[in-house]
């Protein structure tokens, strides 16, 4: 969604692999670029919507295009600004999908813009602990790991996994949707994080985390989130889930200079989430 330059960047690093039997969707979601140029290459197809339907929304039409009317084994997804680092990243992870029966989903390593590991995409486990931080991920280590979400900016799918469990929660519409359909899928099926391939996300660790203000996409992430943790989880876990995000939250409002206005924000979110009330925020 207008980020032409960071779209063209990836796609052409897609067409530009070794590997030929493949095909790339582009779903624009009702951006004012126009990315017709890529249709010369006979693997892209570009699907238009003409609104914004939020990543969720993205993600969910693209995949049930993709699962409807395509023969595929795996469905690997890419935010526009996500670019691989070597030109057989392809063909190398094939290779390592044939070594691993009956996955989910497997997630591989994200850096940011300085070569760290990129927060925001970070896999996680659903252990009591991982609610509070992700330390029981070993970000640095070159050994495969089980994982239980991961971020659509980067993940494979498998064909098995999405018959099974379905599109993301297109009510989404912003932030969390990764996290809630992968979740759904690593109860279903084995996940893995796989660190030894490295994608670069174009944004900075920086930027991701500065401020603390309830913002639209910080309102859609904690509404979404209050919505999982109630609705796609079973009793005791999701109780325990809420009332540690409701702490955490309450601590990082107390923790900011904008206390009132970021209480009155957390608030609302929590009752849409809480009374199901999803979809783009007015």
């Amino acid at each position: 969604y207008n980020r032409k330059e960071q779209l063209l960047k990836l796609v052409s690093l897609l067409v530009g692999s070794g590997y030929k039997n493949k095909k790339i969707i582009i779903y624009d979601n009702g951006s004012v670029n126009k990315v017709e140029e890529f249709l010369l290459d006979d693997s892209v197809t570009i699907l238009r919507s003409n609104t914004n339907e939020g990543s969720a929304g993205g993600f969910y039409n693209g995949m049930k295009h993709i699962h409807e009317n395509i023969d595929y084994d795996y469905l690997w997804t890419f935010d526009d600004d996500t670019y691989p680092t070597e030109i057989t990243f392809i063909e190398d992870m094939l290779i390592s999908l044939q070594k691993i029966n009956n996955f989910g989903f497997v997630v591989p390593k994200s850096l940011d813009r300085n070569g760290e590991i990129a927060s925001m995409n970070m896999p996680g486990r659903r252990k009591i602990l991982e609610l509070i931080n992700k330390k029981n991920i070993k970000m640095n280590s070159n050994s495969i790991q089980k994982v239980d979400y991961g971020s659509f900016n980067c993940i494979v799918f498998s064909k098995d996994a999405i018959a099974k469990c379905g599109y993301p929660n297109r009510d989404f519409f912003l932030r969390y949707d990764d996290v809630e359909y992968s979740s759904r899928i690593s109860k279903e099926f084995n996940c893995f994080y796989l660190p030894n391939f490295v994608f670069i996300h174009d944004v900075l660790n920086s930027e991701v985390s500065q401020g603390l203000a309830y913002d639209d996409k910080r309102n859609y992430g904690l509404r979404n989130r209050v919505y999982a943790s109630v609705y796609n989880e079973s009793f005791p876990y999701n109780t325990y889930k809420f009332s540690i995000f409701l702490l955490m939250d309450i601590k990082k409002i107390m923790s900011d200079s904008n206390k009132f206005s970021n209480f009155k924000s957390a608030v609302k979110m929590y009752y849409l989430g809480l009374t199901k009330q999803l979809g783009k925020l007015p």
